[in-house]
């Protein structure tokens, strides 16, 4: 670099390196400080010096602050080229060049009176007007009053957190007070009279609210000590913390415990109500199979419908709630069940809005294709509910939603509606996350918009929908006899409805309520059939499925569970997950298969 500038200067000058190391030393510091038998990359203090130690000392925090850019000086004695004592104050000021720090440039100015620059530099007297340098470049807020409580020195970085100007401070030291709540302004004073009045050496306030100029809500924490001079308190500091951005980071890991909390709460009771609802749907379908009077059916078919519709609500949220990922294993489903999933989830929440009179969004359905798409379903269903609501922010008190589906090349699933209003948002279902799930799900989206009307469209490939329809219950199926069933299930209902079932259609059915027993039951015999939910006490319904494959091979094992699961850990020893809640025809239908 540029150096050779200094040497013009008739005083010392050097640049130190980042690590301490003398890249540059102008021809006056040369005559002076360099020696042959000196190490030509540092400065040498005057080890012989009795204050040799402090010196060093004084240099190292000096140049400690010049390395996090603030200007500041210090006092040594140096070893002159003909080894005699050179008192100096250095004066250290770091250099910027593209952003980044090559050195720190030093000035040195020979001193006559080593004491005066000594007491200067290290003992300074405190209400001198040369500690304003300090002020002036502190990292940290800090705020100077003196014994009749009036304003006399600040550091810059105090607008940071005040938002005043320091010269309105010294004008009007009552502003200082005004960006405190009245408890903190309070609570300010008294520790500033405490310091004052000598009551306190030192005092702390912790999580201090300021609302700033520009009414900004800040946080910080105060630190209050005593200024002395010849002996007695003559002032007092305040050093603030700002902890604005921990306070913060702290509320959101409190909100979003609190919706883990809830989160988890609510995962648990659908988990709860999805039992009951098996358990329901179950019962009463066994019940119409051993009845024959037409009253009784007509009541059981009730149950079994409300039951029904009840348990595919509560399966609709555990989808749409769950985790997605654009790693999902792909699945099939029915295209037209999809988006009829889609269009009643949607439907829950605009129900609320309803009964709340804040408006009343209706959906109509039109479709115009049917077949069973491949492909992540849960991220499928979520893009569809997801078009729903971007849709429906259009509508501010009442309108319909048209949902269709139809086939070009292509399939074309759109949502529309007529515009009356765009006043109505829902700020996690943006254009933008539509088009990033869909593309996750290899989908593109198309966006038309008139002054009239708004309408969202996803082209799904021919490739994922195949004309084939999935097997229905009705379909006939293997019937399951002379098998030795093992269940394993902690809710006694629910084992007893599956006890009956598999032993009405002649199987001989062992019942269990935990890993523990269970496995007590497969050291006895060996069962063709084993059927597990996944929260059972002891081991998990998976653990224990594992070590069923393990002994037993050729057994065929089943996992049910109410909760939202992804088994990839268990697709070698679970040869069928079934989620709650599930109907019987369709649990006998599907075991029917694995034995076919």
């Amino acid at each position: 670099m540029g150096y050779e500038i200094f040497d013009k200067l008739k005083f010392p000058v050097c640049v130190l390196s980042i690590s301490g190391d003398l890249i540059f030393k102008n021809t006056v510091f040369s005559e002076i400080f360099s020696s042959d038998s000196d190490n030509e990359n540092s400065i040498a203090l005057d080890v012989s010096h009795p204050l040799y130690s402090e010196y060093r000392r004084q240099i190292a925090l000096s140049y400690h602050k010049a390395l996090s850019g603030v200007d500041t000086r210090c006092f040594a004695v140096l070893k002159g080229a003909d080894n005699t004592q050179i008192p100096v104050e250095i004066y250290l000021y770091p250099m910027s060049l593209d952003s980044c720090l090559p050195g720190i440039l030093a000035f040195f100015k020979r001193v006559d009176d080593r004491a005066v620059s000594f007491d200067q530099s290290v003992m300074s007297d405190p209400l001198s007007s040369d500690n304003q340098n300090l002020f002036e470049f502190s990292p940290f807020p800090i705020v100077r009053l003196n014994s009749e409580g009036e304003i006399t020195m600040v550091s810059s970085s105090v607008e940071r957190i005040t938002g005043f100007p320091k010269d309105e401070l010294f004008s009007d030291s009552s502003k200082f007070y005004e960006i405190f709540t009245a408890y903190d302004a309070e609570r300010i004073k008294n520790s500033v009279k405490d310091v004052l009045g000598g009551l306190s050496v030192f005092k702390r306030l912790n999580d201090i609210k300021i609302v700033t100029r520009k009414n900004e809500k800040k946080y910080a924490n105060a630190v209050f000590y005593s200024i002395m001079s010849e002996r007695r308190i003559v002032a007092v500091e305040i050093l603030f913390e700002d902890t604005t951005a921990i306070s913060n980071l702290e509320k959101r890991l409190t909100s979003k415990n609190r919706e883990n909390i809830l989160g988890d709460m609510f995962e648990g009771l659908l988990h709860f109500f999805s039992n009951i609802m098996n358990i329901v749907m179950n019962r009463s379908q066994m019940m119409m199979q051993q009845t024959e009077k037409d009253v009784l059916l007509d009541g059981l078919k009730s149950i079994y419908d409300s039951a029904n519709d009840g348990a595919r609500q509560i399966k609709r949220i555990q989808d749409f709630v769950g985790e997605t990922s654009d790693d999902e294993d792909e699945s099939s489903e029915e295209i037209l069940s999809l988006i009829d999933d889609a269009v009643e989830f949607s439907k829950m929440q605009f129900k609320v809005e309803e009964r709340d009179k804040i408006r009343d969004v209706k959906i109509s359905k039109h479709f115009f294709v049917k077949g069973v798409i491949t492909g992540n379903i849960k991220l499928l269903r979520e893009i569809f509910v997801s078009m729903i609501f971007r849709i429906a922010n259009y509508i501010e008190q009442d309108g319909e939603i048209e949902v269709d589906i139809r086939q070009s090349t292509d399939y074309i699933f759109s949502v529309s509606a007529k515009k009356k209003s765009h006043g109505y948002e829902n700020e996690y279902l943006s254009d933008i996350e539509i088009r990033r799930l869909a593309e996750l799900a290899h989908l593109r989206v198309i966006e038309e918009e008139s002054a009239d009307s708004i309408s969202i469209k996803v082209s799904i490939p021919a490739k994922m929908i195949s004309k084939e329809a999935i097997l229905s219950s009705k379909d006939e199926v293997h019937r399951l006899r002379d098998l030795d069933v093992l269940v394993v299930e902690d809710e006694a209902a629910l084992r007893e409805v599956l006890r009956e079932l598999f032993d009405n259609t002649g199987n001989r059915v062992t019942l269990c309520v935990d890993s523990f027993s269970a496995e007590k039951e497969m050291g006895l015999q060996k069962f063709d059939l084993v059927i597990s939910d996944y929260g059972i006490p002891g081991k998990t319904g998976l653990e224990l499925l594992a070590e069923v494959k393990k002994l037993m091979p050729s057994a065929i094992t089943v996992l049910f569970s109410g909760w939202n699961l992804s088994i990839k850990s268990g697709e070698d020893f679970v040869d069928l997950y079934i989620p709650k809640p599930f109907q019987l025809d369709i649990l006998l239908r599907e075991i029917s298969k694995k034995f076919s």
